[in-house]
């Protein structure tokens, strides 16, 4: 998050420099920072300080969650859909979170879930 916050604010700060003026800031989770300091909502020093803290609670936090993420090539992003409907239940569950071409998949949720997901693909390609 911070080489987010760093890098974004550089370059708002270059393009502000070059007479262009920034009318619309959007961000990504991180780099809403970026935004209010490219807004001149909060400092260069405050930004840097609130990203190290976001930072430092988000690796503190998230191992306790017993979720996590995962990137699974090589399968149809349909198949892997009824893959995941068929590991999921009420109390541990998995979601395609961001789609990245037709067999890529980025795959967020219960540590468990991920676990079963994973051994689906794998059975996939030797039964295959």
């Amino acid at each position: 998050y911070s080489a987010l916050f760093l890098v974004s604010s550089a370059i708002a700060r270059l393009l502000q420099a070059n007479g262009l003026a920034i009318d619309l800031v959007t961000a990504y989770p991180g780099g809403e920072l970026a935004a209010l300091f490219t807004a001149s909502g909060i400092s260069f020093p405050d930004g840097l300080y609130l990203i190290n803290k976001y930072s430092s609670f988000y690796q503190e936090i998230v191992p306790s969650l017993g979720v996590g993420i995962v990137r699974i090539k090589g399968v149809a992003t349909v198949q892997l859909q009824e893959i995941i409907e068929s590991i999921n239940h009420d109390t541990s569950y998995a979601t395609i979170s961001m789609f990245q071409d037709a067999t890529t998949n980025i795959v967020t949720g219960h540590i468990d879930a991920l676990e079963r997901c994973i051994k689906q693909v794998k059975n996939l390609h030797t039964t295959a």
